[in-house]
Protein backbone atom coordinates (compact mmCIF):
# COMPACT_ATOMS: atom_id res chain seq x y z
CA UNK A 1 0.00 0.00 0.00
CA UNK A 2 1.40 3.37 -1.00
CA UNK A 3 0.62 6.42 1.09
CA UNK A 4 -0.47 9.58 -0.63
CA UNK A 5 2.13 12.34 -0.07
CA UNK A 6 -0.46 14.99 -0.97
CA UNK A 7 -2.90 13.85 1.69
CA UNK A 8 -3.34 16.38 4.46
CA UNK A 9 -4.33 15.63 8.01
CA UNK A 10 -6.96 18.00 9.34
CA UNK A 11 -5.85 20.31 12.11
CA UNK A 12 -7.26 19.46 15.55
CA UNK A 13 -9.80 22.28 15.33
CA UNK A 14 -11.14 20.81 12.07
CA UNK A 15 -11.68 17.39 13.66
CA UNK A 16 -14.62 18.62 15.76
CA UNK A 17 -17.34 21.22 15.61
CA UNK A 18 -19.32 22.91 18.35
CA UNK A 19 -23.09 22.48 18.25
CA UNK A 20 -24.55 25.95 18.04
CA UNK A 21 -23.05 29.35 17.23
CA UNK A 22 -20.65 29.58 20.20
CA UNK A 23 -17.10 30.81 19.73
CA UNK A 24 -15.33 28.27 21.92
CA UNK A 25 -12.00 30.14 21.96
CA UNK A 26 -13.65 33.32 23.28
CA UNK A 27 -15.54 31.31 25.90
CA UNK A 28 -12.35 29.50 26.98
CA UNK A 29 -10.56 32.82 27.38
CA UNK A 30 -13.18 34.07 29.86
CA UNK A 31 -11.60 31.88 32.53
CA UNK A 32 -14.98 30.36 33.43
CA UNK A 33 -15.19 26.66 34.17
CA UNK A 34 -16.32 24.65 31.17
CA UNK A 35 -17.92 21.28 30.58
CA UNK A 36 -17.16 19.91 27.12
CA UNK A 37 -19.38 16.99 26.06
CA UNK A 38 -18.90 14.84 22.98
CA UNK A 39 -17.39 11.69 21.53
CA UNK A 40 -13.84 10.92 22.70
CA UNK A 41 -12.25 11.68 19.31
CA UNK A 42 -13.84 15.16 19.34
CA UNK A 43 -12.79 15.74 22.97
CA UNK A 44 -9.20 14.78 22.12
CA UNK A 45 -9.24 17.12 19.12
CA UNK A 46 -10.68 19.92 21.27
CA UNK A 47 -7.96 19.39 23.88
CA UNK A 48 -5.24 19.57 21.23
CA UNK A 49 -6.76 22.71 19.66
CA UNK A 50 -7.40 24.47 22.99
CA UNK A 51 -4.09 23.75 24.75
CA UNK A 52 -2.41 26.98 23.61
CA UNK A 53 -5.38 29.09 24.79
CA UNK A 54 -5.53 27.63 28.30
CA UNK A 55 -4.36 29.55 31.34
CA UNK A 56 -0.85 28.34 32.14
CA UNK A 57 0.14 26.00 33.65
CA UNK A 58 -2.38 23.43 32.44
CA UNK A 59 -2.67 20.05 34.15
CA UNK A 60 -4.32 16.95 32.73
CA UNK A 61 -6.08 14.97 35.48
CA UNK A 62 -7.02 11.45 34.43
CA UNK A 63 -9.27 9.04 36.33
CA UNK A 64 -7.68 7.83 39.58
CA UNK A 65 -5.24 10.74 39.79
CA UNK A 66 -5.08 13.15 42.67
CA UNK A 67 -6.62 16.54 42.01
CA UNK A 68 -4.23 19.26 43.15
CA UNK A 69 -5.85 21.74 45.50
CA UNK A 70 -3.00 24.25 45.58
CA UNK A 71 -2.37 25.12 41.93
CA UNK A 72 -3.62 27.87 39.70
CA UNK A 73 -3.87 27.60 35.95
CA UNK A 74 -6.09 25.13 34.15
CA UNK A 75 -7.16 21.73 35.42
CA UNK A 76 -8.35 19.55 32.56
CA UNK A 77 -10.46 16.67 33.85
CA UNK A 78 -10.02 13.97 31.22
CA UNK A 79 -13.22 12.15 32.19
CA UNK A 80 -15.42 14.20 34.50
CA UNK A 81 -18.09 11.51 34.60
CA UNK A 82 -15.63 9.17 36.37
CA UNK A 83 -14.77 11.42 39.35
CA UNK A 84 -14.77 9.40 42.56
CA UNK A 85 -15.79 10.76 45.95
CA UNK A 86 -12.24 11.76 46.94
CA UNK A 87 -11.69 13.57 43.64
CA UNK A 88 -15.03 15.36 44.00
CA UNK A 89 -14.05 16.51 47.50
CA UNK A 90 -10.59 17.69 46.34
CA UNK A 91 -12.08 19.50 43.39
CA UNK A 92 -14.63 21.23 45.62
CA UNK A 93 -11.80 22.29 47.95
CA UNK A 94 -9.73 23.64 45.05
CA UNK A 95 -12.67 25.62 43.65
CA UNK A 96 -13.52 27.06 47.07
CA UNK A 97 -9.92 28.08 47.87
CA UNK A 98 -9.50 31.83 47.83
CA UNK A 99 -5.71 31.66 47.85
CA UNK A 100 -5.48 29.83 44.48
CA UNK A 101 -5.54 32.46 41.77
CA UNK A 102 -6.74 31.94 38.22
CA UNK A 103 -8.04 28.39 38.54
CA UNK A 104 -10.09 27.26 35.55
CA UNK A 105 -11.51 23.75 35.27
CA UNK A 106 -12.14 22.31 31.82
CA UNK A 107 -14.09 19.08 32.21
CA UNK A 108 -14.22 16.63 29.32
CA UNK A 109 -16.96 14.02 29.25
CA UNK A 110 -18.54 11.69 26.73
CA UNK A 111 -21.90 12.15 28.48
CA UNK A 112 -23.65 14.87 30.40
CA UNK A 113 -23.14 14.74 34.16
CA UNK A 114 -26.62 13.66 35.18
CA UNK A 115 -28.35 10.36 35.80
CA UNK A 116 -31.19 8.93 33.71
CA UNK A 117 -33.71 10.37 36.21
CA UNK A 118 -32.35 13.88 35.58
CA UNK A 119 -30.44 14.27 38.85
CA UNK A 120 -26.78 15.34 38.71
CA UNK A 121 -24.17 12.62 39.14
CA UNK A 122 -22.10 14.98 41.33
CA UNK A 123 -22.97 17.04 44.39
CA UNK A 124 -25.17 19.88 43.18
CA UNK A 125 -22.76 22.73 44.01
CA UNK A 126 -19.88 20.96 42.22
CA UNK A 127 -22.10 20.14 39.24
CA UNK A 128 -22.99 23.81 38.74
CA UNK A 129 -19.40 24.98 39.27
CA UNK A 130 -18.14 22.61 36.57
CA UNK A 131 -21.01 23.34 34.23
CA UNK A 132 -20.69 27.16 34.12
CA UNK A 133 -20.31 26.98 30.35
CA UNK A 134 -21.36 23.80 28.57
CA UNK A 135 -20.31 23.08 24.99
CA UNK A 136 -21.47 20.08 23.02
CA UNK A 137 -19.12 18.79 20.34
CA UNK A 138 -19.66 16.63 17.29
CA UNK A 139 -16.87 14.76 15.56
CA UNK A 140 -16.40 15.51 11.93
CA UNK A 141 -17.74 12.52 9.95
CA UNK A 142 -14.33 11.22 8.84
CA UNK A 143 -13.03 11.37 12.44
CA UNK A 144 -15.91 9.73 14.32
CA UNK A 145 -14.29 6.32 14.68
CA UNK A 146 -10.85 7.58 15.64
CA UNK A 147 -9.56 7.50 19.19
CA UNK A 148 -6.29 9.24 19.83
CA UNK A 149 -5.88 8.37 23.46
CA UNK A 150 -7.26 5.36 25.22
CA UNK A 151 -7.15 5.55 28.98
CA UNK A 152 -8.02 2.51 31.02
CA UNK A 153 -11.11 2.92 33.15
CA UNK A 154 -9.86 1.71 36.47
CA UNK A 155 -11.75 1.76 39.69
CA UNK A 156 -8.68 0.88 41.74
CA UNK A 157 -8.26 4.17 43.56
CA UNK A 158 -5.46 2.88 45.79
CA UNK A 159 -2.97 3.60 42.99
CA UNK A 160 -3.31 7.35 42.65
CA UNK A 161 -0.75 9.40 40.79
CA UNK A 162 -0.01 13.04 40.11
CA UNK A 163 -1.60 14.82 37.13
CA UNK A 164 0.43 15.29 33.98
CA UNK A 165 1.43 18.82 33.01
CA UNK A 166 0.11 19.69 29.53
CA UNK A 167 1.81 23.02 28.93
Amino acid sequence: MISDPNRTTPSPSQAFRVRGPENWRALLCTGANMLIVGPRCALDAFLAAAADDMVKPAWLVKPCEDIPTDRGGTLVLYDASMLDEQQQHSLGTALAATDVANLQVVSLSEAHLWHADGSPSLPLDLYYRLNTICLELDAEPERRRERRYVLPRSTDHSKRSEPQRLI
